[in-house]
């Protein structure tokens, strides 16, 4: 995979922030080669997962960079999925979460699970994360429906009209931002292919000419 070719933000340290970011919106939208591919599959948890309602912006437990931690979560499909997950599915209370997370393990800061889809996912995110999923301790002991911590309220249930325009102009940005870097990338992605396009035909050349010296 080729390194971004614009600036990526760095992720949230800390908790999970309660309005979806730049990463969350980064693991929706899946500019990842291999996720894209795998998440044209049915029956897989990238598919399940493409309309899901991003619900946080996940937060990391140590400061990484953010061109880093893009690289980091293309190289495997599982981090893809972690990343997503974390995004878009249910916080478990730090009391209830699995032993992993009570140990202060794994990359992100929450022990979050897709209770919908353990058929699929069995683990919470974090053990997810590396294909380390056989740590979990969900999977011999899945954490209680009444776990989970309770979500914030859809958009407009309590809000003010001017919360609420705020609101979905952060949403509007935050999105706008993510399209713009993936418009950078995929530049970048052509004019890489073009460039190797152009130093194949130079070689092809090449050896032509040389062959010919040689007849």
């Amino acid at each position: 995979m080729e390194p971004p070719s614009t600036t990526y933000p760095a992720p949230v340290v800390g908790e999970d922030e309660d309005q979806p970011g730049f990463w969350a919106y980064s693991a929706l939208s899946n500019p990842w080669p291999r996720g894209r591919r795998v998440r044209e599959r049915p029956h897989t948890l990238l598919h399940a997962l493409q309309t899901a309602p991003l619900r946080h912006e996940p937060g990391l437990r140590t400061l990484r960079n953010g061109e880093d931690f893009y690289y980091t979560v293309g190289t495997k499909t599982a981090n893809i999925e972690a990343l997503l997950v974390q995004s878009v599915g249910e916080k478990i209370d730090i009391e209830e979460a699995c032993d992993f997370c009570q140990q202060f393990q794994g990359p992100f800061t929450s022990c979050v699970i897709s209770a919908d889809l353990r058929h699929l996912l069995p683990t919470c995110a974090n053990c997810h994360w590396g294909l380390k999923g056989k740590q979990c301790s969900f999977i011999i002991q899945p954490p209680a429906p009444h776990t989970a911590i309770q979500q914030t309220e859809k958009p407009g249930t309590s809000m003010t009209l001017q919360e609420l325009d705020e609101t979905l102009a952060k949403e509007i940005l935050a999105r706008d931002s993510v399209m713009a870097v993936l418009r950078s990338h995929n530049r970048r992605i052509e004019e890489l292919r073009a460039t190797k396009a152009t130093m194949q035909a130079s070689e092809q050349q090449d050896n032509v000419a040389g062959a010919n010296l040689h007849n």
